[in-house]
């Protein structure tokens, strides 16, 4: 429960106020997390970073939206395997 509450608090302080520190701090919450992720499906390191990286900067480039989605972690991981596929 804190933990989804820490993470609602940096969504709105990075779509509403482009808050890179916030963003920092929600990339490195779910970067191994998610590499670990899409290494499982690319088998290969620096491709799955690569991938990580694509979902973190669509997420920085639409951070207006960040706040009309329900589930992130759930969110995060699909586009995760999207884009690794």
């Amino acid at each position: 429960m804190e933990h989804d509450i820490k993470i609602q608090i940096l969504l709105e302080q990075i779509a509403v106020l482009n808050d890179k520190v916030a963003f920092e701090q929600l990339f490195y919450q779910y970067f191994k997390k998610l590499h670990r992720f899409a290494n499982a499906i690319v088998r290969d390191r620096q491709t799955s970073e690569e991938v990580v990286s694509d979902v973190f900067v669509n997420i920085w480039e639409n951070r207006s939206k960040l706040l009309e989605i329900e589930n992130l972690n759930n969110y995060l991981y699909i586009a995760t395997k999207n884009i690794a596929i």
